[in-house]
């Protein structure tokens, strides 16, 4: 049994072809250019105060970036738990002694995560070790405390009749 096809038939078949064919491509690029197959591994570190951190934002390490932040959790204490997503190539590179620094770019905007690796070699971390963390008082956290309402409580005066 041959089955013949018209030239828009066969023009309609080839379109989807290519149609599916760029839909592969696009999601093949989308995923390297995303990283969604490189291993990862996850460390752990507690702050006090979770403003400005924000779910894939960038863990650097030397200032290239080596991973994402994941997910936070509160904990009992009201602490955040940050989980830190690094790719699994620059795992082995977090040692004991590496310390989890937030910071803000030029003291604006979402908080970034420095690894501050030592520079003596020591012990790789397990997947999964809890790092300290260093939380230094930036412009917009100091700015934040500050209470205005005390200072400009104007005694409250009834209009005259």
């Amino acid at each position: 049994m041959k089955i013949y096809l018209s030239h828009r038939e066969r023009a309609a078949g080839i379109f989807m072809l290519l149609a599916v064919l760029f839909v592969i491509v696009f999601l093949a690029g989308t995923a390297i250019q995303n990283r969604w197959f490189v291993p990862r591994v996850s460390f752990h570190t507690h702050v006090l105060r979770g403003e400005g951190l924000r779910t894939g934002s960038p863990i650097l390490l030397s200032g290239i970036e080596v991973g994402e932040i994941g997910d936070l959790v509160i904990l009992d204490d009201n602490r955040i738990d940050v989980e830190l997503v690094v790719l699994e190539k620059h795992a082995h590179r977090v040692r004991r002694g590496t310390k989890a620094t937030l910071r803000r770019l030029l003291g604006i905007g979402e908080k970034r995560i420095h690894l501050e690796v030592p520079t003596d070699e020591g012990e790789t971390l397990p997947p999964g070790a809890l790092l300290p963390a260093d939380e230094p008082v930036d412009l917009l956290d100091a700015v934040s405390t500050i209470d205005l309402g005390e200072g400009f409580d104007m005694p409250r005066q009834d209009p005259p009749n």
